[in-house]
């Protein structure tokens, strides 16, 4: 009997170490498994945050070209506007009664031969185009000259 119980013995620890091994073997292949599936969802996350920074880089190249193309237009629109009141400038000058560009204000023409500001005699434009200080205003029409 004694015998036979040493055999129970040995087969239950037998069957025991092989659990407690097999358990072991499991669980080490789980971890080894879990770890593999990490390492796997850290690439797709790098790789994901890599895209969504190279997503919001090209949104940002966007921009900056449209902000460029922008600027473009203002600098042509200024030219333009520039230009175009370069060439009026000369036209203006006829227009603007005699100190209206100094007070802002058009005050009207002054009385033919009356003296301006502080007793300064102020000139006043003919029909020829000519003020009556001699100096020639080109007309209109971009005849005459400085004379």
């Amino acid at each position: 009997q004694e015998g036979e119980q040493d055999e129970r013995v040995m087969e239950l620890e037998l069957v025991e170490g092989s659990v407690a091994t097999a358990a072991a073997a499991a669980l080490a292949s789980a971890a080894t498994k879990a770890k593999h599936l990490a390492a796997v969802e850290e690439r797709k996350i790098k790789s994901l945050v890599a895209l969504l920074v190279e997503t919001q880089m090209k949104k940002l190249e966007i921009k900056l070209r449209h902000f460029e193309e922008l600027e473009t237009i203002m600098d042509r629109e200024k030219e333009a506007v520039t230009g175009a009141a370069a060439a009026a400038a000369p036209d203006r000058k006829t227009h603007i009664p005699h100190g209206a560009a100094e007070t802002g204000r058009d005050e009207g023409p002054p009385a033919k031969g009356a003296a301006g500001p502080a007793g300064i005699h102020t000139p006043t434009l003919r029909s020829d185009g000519t003020h009556t200080s001699g100096i020639h205003i080109r007309s209109l029409s971009g005849g005459g000259g400085v004379g």
